[in-house]
C-alpha cells in the first residue's frame, strides 16, 4: 500500500466513502464552468471518478501533449508517472483538498476549482510539466464528491522553478485561498492582489494573445491593455511577462 496511487485513493475514498446509487450532478452546467479554466499551452480535459479511482473519460489531445491514447493509459498508471520528486505534493495536495472540500457547505461544492504543478513522464521517457485544474462535477446525496472535471496544461515552456503550489480558486463571487500552507489546519482566504480585468488579461496574455486581440476581444483600446500590462508587471514585481505569467500560474492568481 506504499504506492502513491493507493494513498492518493485513500483520499478520494474518503471523499466518496459510500458508492451512491443515487448521484446528483452539478446544478451548475459544466460548460459555463469552461471560462474558469485557462490554457495557457495545449490542454486536454478529463472526468475522474472518485468512487472507482479512475478516469471516466480522456479527451483525445492528450495525445499531443503526453503521447498516449485515452484508451492506454488509466489512473494508476497516470499517478505512478508522476516525478518522484512531485509524487510527495501530490498526495499530501490531495489530503489538503479533502479537507478543504470537507469544510464546505453543500451549496459551495460546485463554487471552487483547485490547482497545483507536477511533472509528468511522457510516453517518450521525457517530463512535461502540468498544470492541474480541477472543480466538482458531481456529489451525491450525501454532498460526498463524487466526480471532478479536470484539465491539464503543458507549460513546460514556462520552465518553472520550485516546489509546486497548491490554491483554491472562488468562482460566482467566492473567496479565493492562495499557496495553501500544508501544515495550516484553518482554511484563510487571501484579499485578491488583481482586479477581474486585470485578471482576465492574465489570461489572456499567459494564453498566448497579443494587445490587440485582448483589447478587440475585451473591447478596451490598446493603451488600456498596456497599461493594465504596466500595473501587472509592478504587482508581480517582475521585469518582463514571461516571468510574470510563470508567478500567477505557480501561484494560482489566474
Amino acid at each position: 500500500m506504499n504506492n502513491i496511487y493507493y494513498k492518493a485513493k485513500q483520499v478520494w475514498n474518503s471523499l466518496t466513502p459510500i458508492p451512491s446509487k443515487t448521484s446528483i450532478a452539478s446544478e451548475i452546467d459544466p460548460q459555463k464552468k469552461f471560462i474558469n479554466f485557462f490554457q495557457p499551452g495545449p490542454t486536454y480535459y478529463f472526468i475522474f471518478n472518485l468512487s472507482v479511482g479512475e478516469f471516466d473519460f480522456i479527451s483525445k489531445e492528450i495525445f499531443e501533449i503526453l503521447g498516449y491514447q485515452p484508451n492506454e493509459i488509466n489512473a494508476y498508471d497516470f499517478v505512478n508517472k508522476i516525478h518522484p520528486e512531485d509524487q510527495p505534493f501530490f498526495a499530501a495536495f490531495e489530503h489538503k483538498i479533502h479537507s478543504f472540500y470537507h469544510s464546505l457547505s453543500a451549496e459551495k461544492l460546485t463554487k471552487y476549482k483547485f490547482q497545483y504543478t507536477f511533472r509528468v513522464l511522457d510516453n517518450f521517457g521525457n517530463y512535461k510539466n502540468i498544470l492541474h485544474q480541477t472543480f466538482t462535477l458531481e456529489y451525491n446525496i450525501e454532498n460526498n464528491f463524487t466526480k471532478s472535471l479536470g484539465f491539464h496544461s503543458d507549460i513546460s515552456h514556462l520552465n518553472l522553478k520550485g516546489e509546486p503550489l497548491l490554491s483554491f480558486i472562488g468562482m460566482d463571487g467566492e473567496p479565493s485561498y492562495y499557496n495553501v500552507p500544508l501544515d495550516q489546519n484553518t482554511f484563510i482566504p487571501v484579499k485578491e492582489v488583481f482586479t477581474v480585468r486585470e485578471k482576465e488579461i492574465m489570461k489572456l496574455v499567459a494564453e498566448g494573445n497579443r494587445s490587440a486581440k485582448i483589447a478587440h476581444l475585451l473591447n478596451i483600446s490598446v493603451h488600456t491593455v498596456n497599461t493594465h500590462r504596466k500595473n501587472i508587471l509592478k504587482k508581480t514585481d517582475s521585469s518582463n511577462w514571461f516571468e510574470a505569467s510563470s508567478k500567477a500560474i505557480k501561484n494560482g492568481w489566474i
